[in-house]
C-alpha cells in the first residue's frame, strides 16, 4: 500500500491511499462525493470529464439538485452533486 497526504496551513487534511485489494472490495460504492454550488457547475464538470475522455453518467435530476457520477480506475464510484432545490419554471434539461 502507498499513499499521499496534504494539509494546507489552516485547512482540512486529505489523504489518498492506493490499495487495489481493498479497492476491489468497495467497487461500485461512492466513498467520496464533492458538493458543488449548482447545475452549471455540474455541467462544467461533465464537459471537463468529456475533454479528458472519462466516461460518466448523464447529469441526473435528483429529488433535490443534480448528480454526476463516474468511476475511478479501481472501479469506485465518485460523485459530484448539488443541494440546490429545482426551479421547476426554469426548463431543466
Amino acid at each position: 500500500m502507498r499513499g499521499v497526504g496534504y494539509r494546507p496551513k489552516g485547512g482540512f487534511g486529505l489523504s489518498l491511499r492506493e490499495d487495489p485489494e481493498v479497492a476491489r472490495g468497495i467497487s461500485g460504492f461512492d466513498p467520496f462525493a464533492i458538493l458543488l454550488r449548482d447545475k452549471p457547475d455540474v455541467e462544467a464538470w461533465a464537459r471537463r470529464l468529456d475533454d479528458l475522455g472519462v466516461q460518466h453518467s448523464p447529469i441526473i435530476e435528483a429529488a433535490i439538485g443534480w448528480i454526476l457520477a463516474f468511476h475511478d480506475p479501481d472501479g469506485m464510484e465518485l460523485r459530484f452533486y448539488t443541494e440546490v432545490a429545482h426551479d421547476k419554471g426554469a426548463g431543466l434539461t
